[in-house]
């Protein structure tokens, strides 16, 4: 029995860790409840499985890369019979540039150390994120902060993932600039509390939640949608308070329309019942005009009004799908 056992324990533990490439039909049946934008970019994107292990109770957890126009990365857990349980958007290439969300200039810039690591395991999930945070130099004197930001989540028996709160360890550098104005080597580095891309990673924290968290995400980020609203119609507000709400405006679409829509049913169930406009301005702070021209265009989701008449069309609740059909005509 005990050798038994071992066996069993040691074929739970059995991970497959390399890219097994997966066709387009495979491909949705992974991840059209939980991917974020478009379902139909599955179809010419190459998606790769590359963490598979077994967990007790018949539960998969999986590590899945969708390479199409830059690099998603989603981890999720699916029950005996193939159907999902629970997963999300863990990384998406490049990401750790949405921190700033805007053209960097002459006064501060960014400085991406590579993209996201993910790790997986059987019971954790942890993707690291590493950049810098460079100053304009003053007099002959430099200061930088160097960020380290790491995303945890807990895998539980059932397969659901649990969202721990971020971690952000800031360096704050300081030093000496030669006669040519470059930097001379470090003269102080000290860990600092965090204040640069807080709100940013409140943002990035909801788009990456587990979607069997959805109602308190969503719960959440109308209540930093309300929050920057009010904030930037006020003097003295940080820079990095508009890089967060760039990064929260240009994100609205993904957020609703993810995956099995269950989202946008949340939306409908606590904001359905007054005119459309005025429901769907909520995410605005009751801007229509704003709101209007972000349906009808934007720069970096052309198609946000499409994406989200497609997924209204797969919601399963009825009413909900006719308010979301007359809302986008």
């Amino acid at each position: 029995m005990k050798r038994l056992t071992a066996f069993a324990i040691v074929l739970l533990s059995v991970v497959v860790t390399h890219c097994q490439v997966v066709g387009a039909k495979q491909a949705h049946t992974l991840l059209d409840n939980i991917v974020m934008g478009d379902r139909a970019a599955l179809n010419e994107a190459r998606v790769c499985v590359t963490y598979n292990t077994g967990l007790p109770n018949g539960i998969t957890l999986k590590s899945i890369e969708v390479m199409n126009k830059g690099k998603q990365t989603y981890v999720a857990c699916y029950d005996a019979t193939g159907r999902l349980v629970d997963g999300m958007l863990v990384a998406t290439d490049g990401d750790v540039k949405q921190l700033r969300a805007e053209t960097n200039n002459e006064y501060v810039w960014f400085v991406p150390q590579g993209d996201a690591k993910c790790v997986v395991s059987a019971d954790s999930v942890m993707v690291t994120r590493r950049y810098d945070m460079k100053m304009k130099p003053l007099s002959n004197s430099y200061i930088c902060h160097s960020c380290t930001v790491t995303c945890r989540y807990a895998v539980h028996a059932d397969g659901t993932f649990e969202q721990l709160p971020v971690v952000c360890e800031n360096y704050q550098i300081e030093g000496e600039l030669d006669t040519d104005g470059q930097e001379l080597p470090p003269t102080s580095r000290r860990q600092v509390k965090p204040s640069l891309n807080t709100t940013s990673l409140r943002v990035m924290s909801l788009l990456y939640s587990p979607i069997s968290n959805s109602s308190a995400a969503m719960e959440e980020w109308i209540e930093l949608g309300a929050y920057l609203n009010l904030r930037l119609g006020m003097t003295g507000v940080p820079d990095s308070e508009f890089w967060g709400a760039s990064y929260y405006t240009d994100n609205i679409a993904p957020m609703l329309a993810q995956g099995d829509g269950r989202k946008m049913v949340w939306f409908y169930l606590h904001y359905g019942s007054g005119p459309y406009v005025d429901a769907l301005a909520v995410l605005y702070g009751g801007d229509y005009n704003r709101l209007a021209n972000y349906i009808s265009s934007s720069d970096k989701h052309p198609s946000f009004h499409q994406i989200l008449k497609q997924s209204a069309k797969r919601l399963s609740d009825k009413k909900a799908r006719q308010w979301w059909k007359e809302a986008l005509k």
